[in-house]
């Protein structure tokens, strides 16, 4: 998850004035992490809940999931949740 701003951007240069998302992820333990999705387009934090469900359940991994923070405004959209996998999420590296 916490490579797909790289994704996005390396996408992005390929099609005009395109405005991908971006996805922040905050590392708290083996087994938990804070996820920001932030888009300039509306209404897309359900989308991003679904695809990342999606992964979840396609990388065998089940996940819990709460939302702490979400907006929804007329230029943008942006949705906080806290994760929590069955799997490692990573390490912080020193």
């Amino acid at each position: 998850m916490s490579v797909m701003n790289f994704v996005h951007k390396s996408i992005a240069g390929r099609i005009k004035d395109s405005k991908p998302p971006k996805i922040d992820f905050e590392y708290i333990d083996p087994n938990n992490a804070y996820i920001t999705y932030f888009s300039e387009r509306r209404n897309l934090t359900y989308y991003f809940l679904g695809m990342l469900n999606g992964a979840a359940k396609h990388f065998d991994d089940p996940i819990k999931y709460e939302i702490t923070e979400e907006k929804n405004e007329e230029n943008f959209s942006m949705m906080k949740i806290r994760v929590t996998s069955e799997k490692n999420t990573g390490k912080i590296i020193d």
